[in-house]
């Protein structure tokens, strides 16, 4: 009798990116398909950071939103748009720093991808064969996502989609699990 069982296979990034991004699953992926790459308008906005929440806005970052982003859209959209992203950043301070890198995203979002615990989860796992969550301190976010992750996102094959994103963001979410996290120190050395 054969049984299965489960391991990490080491494969090209255009195979890791095809199957992975067949995990991704996300019932409202149309608030971010239907908004992104539009004009940002308040309402367009308000829907992708609505996506990027889970569905919900809490009142404190609805006000945040608000003041934050919508109320500077006029003074995002007479940016250069080669507008240092660290700089970027900075001068769009308040906020979460995830919210303020997806920002950046929705800005300009062939250039940079959108960024959280899970991908950056996916990346040091690819990077170092090690689970690691991202960094709490705020400035070691923004410079390992544009130091970091927008380097190493890159070297993955362009596609008319976003299904590189979903990979990475699938894989993340699974090292998170119980079985991730044994596949992941039982295989990852066989990466390497």
């Amino acid at each position: 009798m054969r049984v299965p069982v489960i391991r990490l296979s080491w494969t090209q990034p255009d195979e890791f990116v095809g199957s992975w991004s067949e995990f991704y699953e996300d019932p409202r992926e149309e608030h971010y398909v239907n908004n992104i790459d539009m004009p940002l308008t308040p309402e367009r906005v308000r829907n992708l950071y609505l996506w990027k929440s889970g569905g919900r806005l809490w009142k404190p970052q609805c006000r945040g939103l608000e003041q934050n982003v919508i109320g500077r859209l006029r003074e995002l959209g007479k940016l250069d748009k080669d507008y240092p992203p660290l700089d970027f950043l900075l001068r769009f301070a308040r906020g979460g720093m995830i919210w303020r890198i997806f920002l950046l995203h929705i800005w300009q979002s062939r250039k940079y991808p959108i960024y959280d615990q899970h991908t950056y989860r996916a990346m040091r796992f690819l990077q170092h064969l090690q689970v690691e969550e991202i960094p709490s301190n705020p400035r070691l976010i923004a410079q390992t996502y544009v130091n970091d992750y927008i380097p190493f996102f890159n070297r993955f094959p362009r596609m008319p989609d976003r299904r590189v994103d979903k990979a990475l963001f699938a894989f993340g979410k699974f090292l998170k699990t119980p079985l991730g996290q044994r596949i992941a120190t039982a295989d990852g050395r066989q990466g390497s």
